[in-house]
């Protein structure tokens, strides 16, 4: 499992750089706009090329910047975490973006029966902590937290917004889909045309 995380980690760091250095804004200049910016677990640079570049580039990475902020596991103040600590007592309301993740997120796992599946949360968790304390989780904790992935135990309601664990101690880590959703979502932002105010 924890490679499996560190694989979508790379692969999303990877296609980011490629599309980095592929992608053109209204034609050339010598010198390119680069950021840098570390979310999602993640360092993400975008460069980009043309008069327009650096609007481009700021509103790609507040996509990142605010994906981040929601969706991020282990930031007690994101969405993710507050659904996260409310399993077993009440559904959450959280942003349409969110929302989207998370639906597709459960329909994937339904597609591949499991095999992909956003509430490895408290597997994630264990691996975190064995990061910190350089010891891998024993067979029992990771037994006892894999209780806790029944994706089918989750109720969304569209006309609400909202998201329930409905067992205490379930737990989303959304991880490569929170990823995937983002990076696409800032392609848009780098090749949609820019605002007046923007030029």
């Amino acid at each position: 499992m924890y490679l499996i995380l560190r694989s979508w980690r790379a692969g999303i760091a990877l296609l980011l750089l490629l599309f980095a250095c592929c992608v053109t804004l209204s034609g050339c200049a010598t010198l390119p706009t680069e950021q840098t910016i570390y979310a999602m677990d993640t360092f993400i640079t975008i460069k980009a090329y043309g008069p327009d570049a650096s609007a481009a580039v700021n509103k790609a990475m507040a996509v990142f910047t605010t994906s981040d902020q929601h969706m991020n596991v282990f930031d007690s103040s994101s969405e993710l975490a507050m659904v996260n600590a409310a399993s077993g007592q009440k559904a959450v309301q959280v942003s349409a973006d969110t929302f989207k993740v998370i639906e597709a997120a459960l329909a994937m796992a339904r597609l591949t029966d499991g095999a992909f599946n956003p509430l490895i949360g408290r597997i994630s968790g264990l691996w975190k902590q064995a990061e910190a304390q350089n010891q891998v989780p024993d067979r029992e904790q990771i037994r006892r937290a894999l209780r806790f992935t029944d994706y089918r135990k989750v109720i969304l309601d569209p006309s609400t917004s909202t998201v329930e664990l409905t067992e205490a101690g379930m737990a989303f880590d959304l991880g490569g889909a929170a990823k995937g959703y983002a990076t696409g979502a800032a392609m848009e932002r780098l090749v949609e045309p820019p605002a007046a105010g923007d030029r």
